[in-house]
């Protein structure tokens, strides 16, 4: 049973692995997520943890 559900796990991590998207089957959505992740590595940013990206925000908000 454990293999069914492994497959069937493997199966839906394939179905919404974006990187794995063909540009035929990529809708605008998925395009801007790219673009993100192609920025954010370029500026050393795509290794922030959540608490660092909450710490930038709360910079942000302070400045404004």
């Amino acid at each position: 049973m454990s293999d069914i559900l492994n497959q069937t796990h493997e199966d839906e991590t394939k179905n919404i692995n974006a990187s794995n998207l063909s540009e035929e089957e990529e809708n605008p959505g998925i395009s801007a997520l790219k673009k993100a992740r192609r920025i954010a590595s370029e500026h050393g940013i795509s290794d922030m943890t959540l608490d660092e990206i909450n710490a930038e925000i709360s910079k942000a908000r302070k400045k404004a």
